[in-house]
């Protein structure tokens, strides 16, 4: 299941041994004749029998470093249609693509199991390849919390063509096509998993306080988009929007209770949203202090 897409993912953003950072293999934007053959190769001299290991796990048949599942390859329901969906760190277009064409395969040799497959970070993504994702029964999850200027989008602009970054991370384009589409924070890559800055951000596309040149303007989303990525599609991509994800009477009591209405204050003031109360089954299991009226 996602568990070895994802322990491939982090053997590959492992520390060099001269104490420098590797990105993810998917991080890279090259053209499909080329993604991943050569980086894998380089890669996988400073890593060496590790990686080659985590690439096997992956459904590599002929032992070399790669990091795709080939869609042609017979997925096995163990590795992809069990226990829960499959989730694998995609972040350059063709690996985008590729994982697509595995949920496909997937999907063709074991039929619609139900579970919802994703890959994660999708910071670019082919136009044609947007509403494969609604076609196949799967999800974008879109992470970390970059999609606002930040020290990492420096060096990602100096390495691709500027156009690239018009679409940067397309959340919109997926909303827009019907997608199931849902965040994460990718944590410990960002400084915090604070959900309100995550929130504002996907929706001024400006570092927190609206400051600063936006990135990816094209993509913004609204208010109600935003927090639906947070609530009500993280339950369907769990397949718990039966119980979770939205208050209404049946489901869970699993509820916050905050500090301002954010729908109604200005945009710019989410990421200081402060939480008063949490209540989780119906039980207060969190509280700052205040009275709470009405």
């Amino acid at each position: 299941g996602g568990k070895n897409l994802r322990m491939a993912a982090r053997v590959v953003r492992a520390k060099t041994p001269s104490g420098g950072r590797l990105l993810c293999l998917d991080d890279f934007h090259l053209p499909r004749d080329e993604y991943p053959r050569n980086t894998a190769r380089r890669v996988s001299q400073v890593l060496g029998s590790a990686f080659v290991q985590a690439m096997q796990q992956l459904g590599r048949q002929d032992g070399e470093p790669g990091a795709r599942l080939r869609p042609g390859a017979p997925l096995p329901r163990r590795r992809v249609d069990a226990g829960g969906g499959a989730a694998a760190d995609r972040a350059g277009d063709a690996a985008v693509r590729e994982a697509l064409d595995a949920i496909a395969a997937a999907r063709l040799a074991n039929g619609y199991s139900g579970l919802i497959h994703n890959p994660g970070h999708n910071s670019f993504v082919q136009q044609q390849d947007i509403g494969r994702v609604r076609e196949l029964g799967a999800a974008f999850e879109f992470s970390p919390y970059i999609w606002y200027k930040s020290p990492i989008i420096e060096d990602i602009e100096q390495a691709v063509q500027p156009h690239l970054m018009e679409r940067w991370i397309p959340i919109k384009d997926a909303l827009d096509a019907g997608a199931l589409a849902v965040a994460g924070s990718d944590w410990n890559v960002v400084p915090s998993v604070n959900p309100w800055l995550a929130i504002e951000t996907l929706v001024t596309r400006r570092p927190p306080g609206g400051h600063g040149e936006a990135l990816g303007e094209v993509e913004r989303v609204t208010v109600e988009q935003a927090i639906e990525m947070f609530t009500i599609n993280a339950a369907r991509q769990r397949n718990a929007a039966d119980c979770l994800g939205s208050i209404e009477t049946g489901k869970i009591a699993d509820l916050v209770v905050i500090d301002r209405n954010i729908l109604q204050v200005p945009i710019t003031t989410v990421h200081a949203t402060k939480v008063l109360m949490t209540i989780i089954e119906g039980e207060i299991v969190y509280n700052a202090g205040h009275t709470l009226q009405n």
